[in-house]
């Protein structure tokens, strides 16, 4: 996990994590998070290990 100004900012999928997991682990709706990784399908559930996720509008 990578901090800004304090919060999370980017974050490393490991294990099982899923979209809806990472979402309620940092707060987010499933729709923040997917417009702050474009790179996501939008509806897509699974996501692989060691994809970097952006966590913050700061960085998108």
């Amino acid at each position: 996990m990578t901090p800004y100004e304090g919060q999370p900012a980017r974050y490393t999928v490991w294990g099982n994590d899923n979209s809806q997991a990472v979402a309620d682990r940092f707060g987010l709706t499933l729709d923040q998070l997917f417009y702050l990784n474009p790179q996501l399908r939008r509806g897509d559930t699974t996501l692989f290990r060691d994809t970097q996720l952006n966590l913050s509008v700061a960085y998108r």
